[in-house]
């Protein structure tokens, strides 16, 4: 998409208009980028035909200028934007999931272990919280002894998706660093098959809100809402099969989080 709002700007400065034109042209790239960002955060599936269609009628209304030349950047760029949507798939969860790390009921006592002062930080439902890991909350700790008992070859890594539960469910995060965190209470994580969704886009897609919704709408329980595997299973993702673009949507992404929290 970047590549298309680069090129048809490339296309504007070529020819020899008007003024009224550039800026009429400009606001167009205005309004691809716009309407990228709301395909984005609606997850619309490829054979959504009313959102291409609008995509069109927009770029025929706001580039109302000479006729060939319009005719060229709507040919050029439509295309290529009709194309893009096309690369998009949608994918159940667990079909882009090599495995799923689940320590969910495991405490110390039931190893016959108990926590220490210091040592291995244990991630529950409470240190992950939407978009960050606190490690500050409720802070416990296990010795390499119980580390080793509890996570066995599992070790969390880097950039690893954090996804809680229950009491809250829906929190994602990526773990911080490749410290040996332990896996507590509420909280599982996910690894995914590379070869279709990396790890930074599948914590975009699972904290969007089309994603959250699905979760809350499948979520059991009263007041502490929870979801299962069998739930997981039913979630639904959309997905751009290039790789290469789910990098630079989640760079975009987490760019402009950073911005948001800055300025709360």
């Amino acid at each position: 998409m970047f590549d298309i709002i680069k090129e048809t700007l490339k296309m504007i400065l070529q020819q020899q208009l008007n003024i009224t034109l550039i800026i009429s042209s400009v606001v167009t790239c205005v309004l691809l980028l716009i309407a990228y960002a709301y395909y984005i955060e609606h997850k619309y599936s490829k054979r959504n035909i009313l959102f291409r269609l609008t995509l069109l009628t927009m770029l025929r209304k706001v580039l109302y200028i000479n006729t060939s030349f319009r005719d060229s950047i709507i040919t050029q760029s439509y295309k290529k934007i009709y194309k893009y949507i096309h690369t998009w798939e949608q994918r159940k969860l667990l079909t882009v999931l090599n495995k799923i790390v689940d320590y969910r009921g495991r405490t110390p006592k039931k190893l016959g272990l108990d926590w220490s002062l210091n040592g291995h930080l244990a991630l529950s439902a409470l240190n992950v919280k939407m978009g960050y890991v606190d490690k500050t909350v409720d802070a416990h700790y296990g010795d390499d002894h119980l580390y080793s008992v509890w996570m066995k070859d599992n070790d969390l890594y880097e950039g690893q998706v954090l996804f809680t539960t229950e009491a809250p469910m829906g929190n994602v995060a990526q773990v911080p660093d490749n410290n040996k965190y332990i896996l507590s209470q509420r909280t599982i994580a996910f690894v995914p098959d590379r070869s279709v969704i990396s790890d930074n886009f599948l914590a975009v897609v699972l904290s969007a809100s089309k994603c959250q919704k699905s979760l809350i709408n499948r979520a059991s329980g009263g007041t502490a809402k929870g979801v299962s595997q069998k739930t997981l299973s039913e979630i639904f993702l959309d997905i751009p099969q290039s790789l290469s673009e789910q990098d630079k949507v989640s760079e975009l992404i987490k760019k402009l989080s950073k911005i948001i929290t800055l300025h709360q």
